[in-house]
């Protein structure tokens, strides 16, 4: 059956569904902000007990506690907990950042700089209104009710109260949730094997070459089965093992952190070969990808005159200083500001072993030993060079790398399947939610 839409105040919608303020789709007042001023002091937070929930949780989805109060400080504060299937809002700072509280969260209480949303099922299912408020109209309803000249804020509730939501029946929020969550669940499943696989090829480098245990001639580990050990540099390490410089052991660094298109005679463009900066390399990640420019062939070719090669490391020179990802993609990229691309030279030492020893807490103190800077530290290509790294036989860092090649592949194959399937379900969410496409309820189910 063909939709029939109708023109409302927030644009077209299907003919049986509503429109209606976020007011009437919660329980009672449905709306709690976070304890203020000498309701919960700094001193009153503690390392252990009943966790509180800060901004960073709804914004970042994650459940790592920094503070803690006590059960009679919980007990005076009890309206501010969170409860199952609650929504949590960031609401200053970074604002209309949502995440949902399930039943395996810890019970717990909201700091100020949240505020918790407790929909009436009835009328709305909480995991519907999360999907709204993360679509591009729902963050607009959120951020333009915001104010504040320095930092900006969901201070008054009358006015979050009165955004208008599109409500379809319950049957077709159930079936929305049910497409939406399994992309989700999804992105979620490669995040977690993402995880483990790299706690994996941490735990074997550690095991190999901190605690020295890689198999030796006889296939046993080294140092436990009487390996002899030398003095270097960077204490006891296994005879024939070296300590060389950063530069014995690179083919090339790639340093173009000073050009801009405007100085190479030309301008960004709205699409092509991506030029990625240190915002842009996060814990071995690419992240704020919405931030990154392009340029075009021509650019590209004036930029980058030493190209990035899979297996090169991309490390950040400064703010911040230290973060490293392992490219390992086909892709033509630009290295724009404060980056660093390194290229292990193979004769003398395996890229992803460099890698995972760049990682190493080992390396990551003598990088920022050799920083300059009060204010924002970075490191110049000449000290960058003169960083000490741990040199292993060739034999054992082929050995390592032909092990944890296939937990990178494995890795990398599941980042671009999750980026596949954000778009598709970015794509979908507006569309979703406006009712431009409709989803399929059984007859049997809109009968009853």
């Amino acid at each position: 059956m063909e939709t029939m839409y109708k023109e409302t105040e927030i644009g077209l919608i299907p003919e049986d569904w509503k429109v209606k303020t976020l007011k009437n789709l919660l329980k009672g007042k449905g709306y709690i902000r976070g304890p203020f001023g000498s309701a919960l002091r700094r001193n009153e937070l503690q390392s252990e007990g009943i966790p509180v929930y800060e901004q960073q949780h709804a914004i970042y989805n994650h459940r790592n506690f920094r503070y803690f109060i006590d059960d009679a400080k919980f007990k005076e504060l009890s309206r501010f907990t969170v409860k199952d299937r609650d929504l949590i809002i960031s609401c200053s700072g970074n604002v209309g950042k949502i995440s949902l509280i399930k039943k395996e969260d810890p019970k717990g209480i909201i700091s100020q700089a949240l505020l918790i949303l407790r929909p009436n099922y009835d009328n709305i299912l909480p995991e519907y209104l999360r999907y709204f408020f993360t679509s591009k109209k729902g963050q607009e309803s959120l951020i333009s009710r915001s104010g504040g000249s320095v930092q900006v804020n969901l201070a008054k509730k009358q006015i979050i109260q009165e955004i208008n939501i599109p409500t379809p029946p319950i049957k077709e929020q159930k079936q929305i949730i049910e497409i939406l969550s399994a992309l989700d669940d999804k992105i979620e499943s490669n995040h977690q094997i993402n995880q483990n696989l790299e706690e994996i090829w941490k735990a074997t480098f550690r095991h190999w070459f901190v605690h020295f245990e890689f198999p030796d001639d006889n296939a046993q580990p080294y140092k436990s089965s009487g390996g002899e050990m030398v003095d270097s540099e960077l204490g006891e390490i296994p005879k024939g093992w070296e300590v060389r410089k950063l530069k014995d052991c690179v083919e090339i660094i790639i340093d173009h952190r000073g050009k801009t298109p405007t100085k190479l005679g030309s301008d960004w463009s709205s699409s092509g070969i991506r030029a990625l900066s240190a915002k842009n390399v996060k814990n071995g990640k690419i992240v704020n990808e919405e931030s990154i420019k392009f340029v075009n062939e021509e650019l590209y070719s004036k930029w980058m005159k030493e190209e990035i090669e899979r297996e090169d490391i991309l490390l950040t020179s400064e703010a911040p200083l230290g973060e490293f990802v392992s490219w390992d993609y086909d892709e033509k990229i630009v290295l724009s500001q404060r980056l660093f691309g390194i290229r292990a030279n193979k004769q003398v030492i395996c890229p992803k072993y460099l890698y995972c020893f760049m990682n190493s807490g080992l390396f990551n103190y003598e990088l920022k030993s050799r920083a300059t800077g009060s204010t924002v530290q970075g490191i110049r290509q000449a000290e960058l060079m003169k960083t000490n790294i741990l040199v292993p036989s060739l034999k054992i860092t082929r050995q390592f790398q032909n092990l944890i090649i296939p937990l990178f592949n494995k890795i990398t194959i599941n980042e671009e399947e999750s980026k596949n399937l954000t778009k598709i379900r970015d794509s979908l969410l507006p569309k979703l939610m406006s009712g431009k496409i409709r989803v399929n309820i059984p007859e049997e189910a809109t009968a009853k």
